[in-house]
């Protein structure tokens, strides 16, 4: 009689041990909570004693089973937290706590302040790590209170346009607790430091971008503005990583302008930026901006299920490597 050999236990448990694929795009199917606070944090730089308010938008998950990471959202240049409440949820069902706050210069705002929004970031992650240990001012009643992480805190930050030049140079400043940052076409201040100050960012640093429109185009006379391919080159940081999102418009990292863009506004702002934000290409903009972060931010089982997202894997029928050969995706650079 013919002997059966059985599988080693050290290859059963692989198999049985491996996690499969996960895009990082989909939802995460956890429930989630959100809230809106106003905070005086801005002390010493807006109007009063006792400082000015720094509304933002919280969205965390409801169960209490661990530990979250941290994630900042920031969004862009005449715009508000409410153009990524898609992406915050999307965060929350994944198990983040994403605060998206609302900048200074936002919707009215004629001349962005990056290193002032930077400085926001910064105290955004120190306001909701005091909030999680109890020590707010609302004590152990604080809805984040317990639920991030601040003994070994995992804290990741993104931004869509002007938003991710503040969160690189936040990163800049050297703040230890953030751990990974991922941009959605930055665009950002050649004068003064800025792009100096970027080779100081030693975290995980990945940029995903759009064509050239009038929104992000630094050929434009008019405009004395870094594309999101300069800031990539004077990265130092390692890892990094660069994509361009083909046939994307800038509007692609955000959700749609004013919702769903009404037919008589269409004219207006694809003048603006060359196009109508799209689902699909806001898709891939969550897919390799969420991923980046899921892989630096998470533990070694999400890592692995989301690995073909954030590397170039032998794996062509999903993953990175199959978006490029797909032709959804160009400018591939990865370092570290």
């Amino acid at each position: 009689m013919a002997k059966i050999l059985s599988p080693s236990r050290s290859l059963t448990a692989s198999l049985v041990q491996t996690p499969r694929v996960e895009d990082p795009a989909a939802d995460g199917r956890m429930e989630w909570k959100s809230y809106t606070t106003s905070p005086r944090l801005r002390k010493g730089r807006f109007g009063g004693l006792f400082g000015a308010a720094l509304s933002m938008r919280i969205y965390y998950p409801k169960a209490k089973t661990t530990k979250w990471p941290l994630v900042v959202v920031a969004h862009g240049f005449a715009s508000s937290s409410k153009q990524h409440r898609t992406q915050a949820r999307y965060l929350a069902s994944r198990g983040y706590v994403a605060i998206a706050p609302d900048f200074a210069n936002g919707i009215l705002g004629l001349n962005p302040n990056h290193w002032r929004n930077a400085d926001d970031i910064n105290t955004v992650v120190e306001w909701a790590l005091n909030e999680t240990k109890g020590e707010g001012a609302k004590g152990e009643g604080s809805q984040l209170f317990g639920i991030i992480d601040h003994v070994k805190p995992m804290v990741g930050a993104i931004g869509h346009s002007a938003g991710g030049f503040a969160v690189l140079l936040a990163a800049a400043k050297k703040d230890t607790r953030i751990k990974a940052v991922a941009l959605m076409d930055p665009v950002g201040d050649k004068a003064g430091r800025g792009l100096k100050d970027l080779r100081k960012i030693r975290c995980a640093s990945a940029v995903t971008y759009s064509p050239a429109s009038p929104c992000n185009d630094p050929k434009r006379d008019d405009i004395d503005e870094a594309s999101a391919v300069e800031l990539y080159d004077n990265l130092r940081a390692k890892p990094r990583r660069k994509i361009l999102i083909l046939n994307s418009y800038h509007l692609d990292g955000q959700d749609p302008p004013l919702g769903k863009t009404s037919p008589w506004l269409r004219p207006f702002v694809r003048r603006a930026c060359e196009g109508i934000s799209s689902e699909f290409c806001r898709k891939l903009y969550r897919r390799y901006t969420f991923g980046w972060l899921d892989y630096y931010l998470k533990d070694k089982e999400t890592q692995l299920r989301v690995k073909p997202y954030v590397f170039r894997t032998r794996n062509r029928d999903e993953g990175l490597a199959h978006d490029l050969d797909s032709g959804l995706l160009g400018d591939y650079i990865q370092s570290g």
